[in-house]
């Protein structure tokens, strides 16, 4: 895309944003689809009587609010802002009006994710012939998620963690929407978190599949919900990746929000 192009895009798109927007950071591979499917059975069950069936198709299309592929979405509802998803790092003028959600996982975890999520793509973000090169990549590895985690932490109002998710999602998802004001149906919640339940998101995609789009970036077979559980990396490190992956989240800012993602066997 020219220059002159892509800024009158970016233009446009920002002019089409509204203060009440909520931004959804998050490092890749730390459960934003799953989040996203959450929302979406929200809006399906309040307005529109549960009538939407949510699969990849409906997320990634007409459902779709993503702020890095400026991409808005073409349903109309009011139970809740519209949550636009990104992995940018955070920057203030990018960000600042807005009100933001910060999903965290398990670095470990999120690496060993990331790395499989890397090597089905046609062009993948960096080539890397192992998880141990991938964890040490400047592109896309350890130093790169603390960087990103970094930079939001302190900025977000709302701080979720995937493992939080996995334990109770509907305490975390009525604890955010309380801290961000918005008055949401405990069925509802209920509701799409039933929907949007893990088991049923895999079986969906060995169904249907992905939607056209993620079709064609990946590789033919991959699974887009491969695993979703939570301390894997025990399975896939050994003592010099720990060692590795210990020495950079010493140096996040996550001690100071009691969050402790230091990996100990």
């Amino acid at each position: 895309m020219a220059p002159l192009l892509k800024i009158i895009n970016t233009v446009k798109f920002h002019n089409k944003l509204k203060k009440e927007d909520i931004m959804l950071a998050t490092y890749p591979k730390s459960g934003t689809t799953w989040f996203r499917f959450i929302l979406a059975n929200i809006i399906s069950y309040i307005d529109f009587d549960s009538k939407y069936s949510i699969d990849y198709e409906t997320l990634n299309g007409s459902f779709r609010c993503s702020y890095d592929s400026k991409d808005i979405s073409e349903i109309n509802y009011e139970s809740i802002p519209r949550f636009f998803a990104t992995h940018r790092p955070y920057s203030a003028l990018r960000f600042n009006r807005y009100k933001s959600v910060y999903i965290l996982r398990n670095p470990g975890d999120v690496m060993i994710s990331f790395y499989h999520y890397n090597k089905s793509l046609k062009n993948p973000y960096t080539k890397c012939a192992s998880l141990k090169e991938f964890i040490r990549d400047e592109k896309v590895g350890i130093k790169k998620w603390c960087f990103h985690v970094n930079s939001w932490v302190n900025k977000a109002n709302v701080i979720l963690t995937y493992e939080g998710m996995k334990k109770n999602a509907f305490s975390e998802i009525k604890t955010m929407f309380d801290t961000l004001g918005i008055i949401i149906n405990d069925n509802a919640i209920n509701y799409s978190i039933e929907k949007s339940d893990f088991k049923l998101i895999k079986n969906m995609e060995k169904k249907i599949g992905m939607d056209k789009k993620a079709k064609e970036k990946h590789k033919e077979g991959y699974l887009f919900a491969r695993k979703g559980q939570t301390n894997q990396w025990k399975e896939y490190l050994d003592e010099d990746d720990i060692q590795y992956i210990n020495s950079y989240i010493k140096k996040t800012t996550l001690s100071s929000l009691k969050i402790n993602y230091l990996l100990v066997k």
